[in-house]
């Protein structure tokens, strides 16, 4: 991913590879620096509503795997050290319509602000209450 960075399958691919071994390779992943190769990814080719779907999943299958608080603060850092929160936010409003994005998006999202008052603040200044009350009021229907 890092090699080929304009390369759309690569980085399609790359994030998918990356959410299917997440649940049982998530440390090495963040540790060799999947995350760093996602976001990047995620910001060049904002409007590859596929690559954000899998660039979201990936995340947050990642924060899935944490089993323990410190594990899951380290890899929320590894996501907002990257400008995880207005990349998910970017992709979300992007692709409001995609019901796949928003779920995975929000999912990111809810874990990063959930461990700090300072992700929660950027959360908000973003304007990420704004893009989750409208995820939620487009796909009312659905729990997820």
């Amino acid at each position: 991913m890092n090699r080929h960075t304009t390369h759309k399958h690569v980085q399609l691919y790359g994030c998918w590879a990356l959410g299917n071994l997440a649940a049982w390779h998530h440390a090495d992943i963040v540790a060799q620096g999947g995350v760093d190769a996602i976001l990047p990814s995620m910001r060049e080719m904002p409007a590859d509503y596929k690559l954000q779907e899998q660039g979201c999943s990936a995340l947050s299958k990642l924060l899935d795997a944490a089993k323990d608080s410190e594990t899951r603060t380290k890899y929320v850092d590894a996501i907002t050290s990257q400008q995880g929160i207005p990349t998910i936010l970017l992709a979300l409003t992007q692709h409001s319509k995609i019901e796949s994005v928003q779920i995975s998006g929000l999912s990111v999202l809810l874990g990063c602000v959930a461990h700090s008052l300072d992700h929660h603040e950027m959360f908000l200044a973003e304007g990420g209450l704004d893009v989750m009350i409208r995820a939620m009021t487009t796909f009312d229907q659905s729990v997820d």
